[in-house]
């Protein structure tokens, strides 16, 4: 069954096309950092990197998205409490994608 997108569908594929800056709060001791969030449609991967035009630093494929959740809830918001803090709750969400049991997280803030 095929879906068909509206006009301000097409509008936000486009707008996440060309990339939104986001703050990301990485796993392990890199401090939260201001990053562009891109979608990639032909591949359907979702792409972080430093500067517009540059190398991706990382991506994840969307079909391995499991969930997206508002808020802080991830042990990346956890380790940069003083962070954390600073950031609206309502600009926050964490994406949990993979295909193992173990999921990986995306943990992200819009600016």
């Amino acid at each position: 069954m095929a879906v068909e997108l509206e006009n301000d569908d097409w509008t936000r594929f486009r707008t996440l096309e060309r990339g939104l800056v986001v703050t990301i709060f990485f796993g392990g001791k890199k401090r939260p950092e201001k990053r562009t969030l891109q979608v990639k449609i032909e591949t359907r991967e979702l792409e972080w990197i430093r500067a517009q035009g540059g190398k991706p630093e990382g991506s994840l494929n969307l079909k391995e998205v499991r969930e997206i959740r508002e808020g802080k809830n991830s042990k990346d918001f956890e380790k940069w409490p003083d962070d954390a803090r600073k950031m609206d709750k309502s600009l926050c969400f964490v994406i949990f994608y993979g295909s193992e049991f173990k999921l990986k997280t995306l943990s992200v803030v819009a600016s």
